[in-house]
């Protein structure tokens, strides 16, 4: 099966991260996080903000250190960084959450879906806070919703 490789986004966390879950049980896993230049340049992207996040990357790379888990974290754009790590690991599987924020993250999520397309390479993502994307109604929202929410707790994966 090759390397799976987790993109973490907002949830810099090892439990309840069903995209990780996912990827260890498909073989050897390396995951991700990137300080994209596009979110940097995001007028609600604040030092604070910041602070916080490296934060949760020292305590998030300790974790994954422990499940035996390399731990990437770059300054650049999604599609460099898959490029590069295309070239450098053999992996046919991108696991991630589903981004459901600003407008900017939804243009960059929809060039990984063409950046998979013309790679052979399957992107896993899975919905987090009971909100799907695209979704031309709301039919059913609520049911959806309710089903996620609650859906039991993944465990923090063994080693």
């Amino acid at each position: 099966m090759g390397t799976q490789l987790v993109w973490f986004k907002r949830d810099l966390r090892v439990n309840d991260h069903r995209p990780l879950t996912e990827a260890l049980r498909h073989g050897p896993t390396i995951a991700f996080y990137l300080f994209e230049p596009v979110y940097l340049a995001q007028p609600e992207t604040t030092t604070s903000h910041l602070a916080f996040i490296r934060d949760c990357l020292l305590e998030l790379g300790d974790e994954l250190h422990r499940l035996r888990v390399p731990f990437v974290i770059r300054h650049a754009d999604i599609i460099s960084t898959l490029n590069q790590f295309k070239r450098d690991h053999t992996f046919s599987t991108l696991w991630s959450h589903e981004e459901t924020g600003a407008a900017w993250s939804y243009e960059r999520d929809r060039s990984v879906t063409q950046w998979c397309k013309s790679t052979g390479t399957a992107w896993r993502e899975y919905s987090q806070f009971g909100i799907a994307r695209p979704h031309p109604t709301r039919n059913g929202w609520a049911k959806r919703w309710g089903v996620q929410m609650n859906s039991t707790e993944l465990p923090v994966p063994k080693p």
